[in-house]
């Protein structure tokens, strides 16, 4: 099998398993690049010979630990707020025109909406003629996942990890210290980002 025939398959396989479900690839790509890319990072400190022993530890601690936090935080958050969005639209609070108005003429318009309410689980969404409103229905479903997907993620990436990334290095600073300076804070890793892995910088 060539390189190209590999990467069909690989494309394949994400366009049928996200196709309708683009809530969930934004959060599986977004995972994926926190990891790739801590894991470059601690590759490059522990390939940098010009960093203290000591404080390699120290600072490889530090990026794992951040690295979780940003893989656990974007999941959790992410994961909810698109069980949200998923909510919002089962029990008919956001719905397509056409859903809404097949459900009301249905004499189901006091219950869109409400909790415990499942548009899906209706006569008229099961009804083979409606098979249009299905589609409509999880067009609707799979935008407003999407959207609840991107809102968790940047929840996480701007407050909720910076926060316990920060409670992490403080923590950190106060059960092991790289130096003998009690001033030491946080490791600025930008310093080493130029760190030679195998020929190929970072």
């Amino acid at each position: 099998m060539n390189l190209a025939s590999a990467g069909k398959k690989v494309l394949d396989w994400i366009g049928k398993t996200y196709s309708n479900d683009i809530g969930n690839l934004l959060i599986t790509t977004g995972v994926l690049g926190f990891g790739l890319s801590s894991g470059a990072q601690i590759i490059g400190i522990a390939k940098n010979n010009k960093i203290d022993k000591k404080e390699k530890t120290y600072m490889i601690n530090q990026e794992v630990g951040d690295a979780l936090i940003n893989i656990l935080s974007l999941f959790v958050f992410g994961k909810l707020t698109k069980h949200i969005g998923t909510k919002l639209v089962s029990t008919g609070k956001i719905l397509p025109k056409t859903v809404a108005t097949a459900l009301e003429k249905g004499g189901l318009g006091d219950k869109i909406g409400k909790a415990g309410f499942d548009v899906i689980d209706t006569a008229v969404m099961k009804n083979p003629a409606n098979a249009h409103l299905l589609k409509d229905f999880a067009n609707c479903k799979n935008v407003i996942e999407s959207f609840g997907a991107v809102g968790g993620s940047v929840l996480s990436g701007c407050l909720i990890a910076p926060i316990l990334r920060n409670n992490y290095a403080s923590y950190m600073q106060k059960s092991i210290h790289p130096t003998e300076n009690r001033q030491f804070n946080r490791i600025d890793l930008s310093k080493y980002n130029t760190a030679n892995i195998s020929g190929m910088k970072i």
